[in-house]
């Protein structure tokens, strides 16, 4: 449910400014402000809530804290805690009295972002691109395309660590989900496999023969570790016990790692289709970027369009593409 705010009165702060004082109007957070399409961006944010439960919060809190982050390069929490403080970024969210307390959980950011979506995200960038073209701010001409990589905070890839992190998640849900289901924990030769993998990664060189050896072992402790995981997922389905949508999920994103890391080995060779990178972000695909430093990088890509010292972003996809193309559609 949401229940949009009554901004009627344009008076700010009028606590701090007994005397008849106002808001440096040209203050940049206010100069922002009125660029914005507000209300267009309100009846968007609105389609995201049901027409029941707990109303959600006000449009332009959560919009503005959305768009303070970027300019500012801030953390969630790091925000917050600056708009507490600064009484134009208060003003910039919609407030009308100076806010003292909590204005939003750090954490409930993250949440509304994924409820959003990434559409609304390319609405908000239309809607204010034509209101920076409507003022003559910009021009639609003199656009120039380019692209690049966002990198994801994630640990550099090589398939013995991946298929290590794969077993050590194993383990782990093994012994849990063991715990809850009651029953005699299965063999998952967890220390054996930990210093197997150590003795690996301490080599200061690594030859091909040393790097499939190593690859050969952590693809038979998976392979274990794997099937004694689905038994116990077959066990609570018997047993009418819940096993949480998202370790089934992981447990999917496991078995495709090691389906692609095993195909690899026996056709000894380093690519694959939709190649999985990392556990925990699958979507992550390497891209080739050329760059003489890093050749390669791991993140989406983004192509950002410049028109008149503003950037937008105009396509954004884990999936390497050519930006010519998009130039010419």
């Amino acid at each position: 449910m949401y229940r949009p705010q009554d901004r009627t009165t344009r008076l700010l702060f009028p606590e701090l400014f007994p005397f008849g004082g106002k808001l440096d109007e040209r203050n940049r957070w206010l100069r922002i402000a009125d660029l914005i399409p507000w209300q267009d961006l309100e009846d968007e944010y609105r389609k995201a809530f049901s027409d029941i439960g707990r109303p959600g919060k006000d449009a332009q809190l959560v919009i503005g804290l959305l768009l303070l982050k970027h300019m500012t390069g801030l953390s969630d929490r790091e925000l917050v805690a600056e708009v507490l403080e600064n009484p134009y970024m208060q003003a910039f969210c919609g407030f009308r009295s100076m806010a003292t307390g909590d204005v939003l959980d750090a954490s409930t950011l993250a949440k509304i972002r994924g409820k959003l979506g990434l559409s609304f995200f390319r609405y908000m960038e239309e809607k204010t691109y034509e209101v920076l073209i409507e003022r003559r701010i910009i021009r639609k001409k003199g656009m120039l395309l380019d692209a690049t990589v966002f990198p994801e905070a994630i640990k550099y890839p090589n398939d013995v660590g991946l298929l290590n992190d794969v077993r050590e998640w194993l383990v782990r849900s093994i012994q849990k989900l063991g715990k809850a289901l009651g029953v005699k924990r299965p063999r998952t030769y967890k220390r054996k496999a930990r210093q197997e993998y150590l003795k690996f990664a301490k080599k200061k060189t690594k030859t091909k023969k040393t790097i499939a050896r190593a690859k050969k072992a952590m693809l038979q402790y998976v392979r274990r570790n794997l099937g004694q995981m689905w038994e116990l997922i077959e066990t609570a389905r018997r047993r009418r016990k819940k096993v949480y949508q998202a370790v089934r999920k992981r447990l999917l994103v496991a078995a495709e790692i090691f389906r692609q890391q095993r195909e690899m080995y026996m056709k000894k060779t380093h690519r694959i289709a939709d190649r999985i990178v990392s556990l925990h972000r699958p979507y992550v695909r390497p891209i080739k970027t050329g760059k003489q430093a890093k050749d390669t990088e791991f993140g989406a890509k983004g192509a950002l369009m410049h028109i008149d010292g503003f950037l937008f972003l105009d396509h954004l996809k884990h999936e390497a593409f050519n930006e010519s193309e998009l130039a010419l559609a």
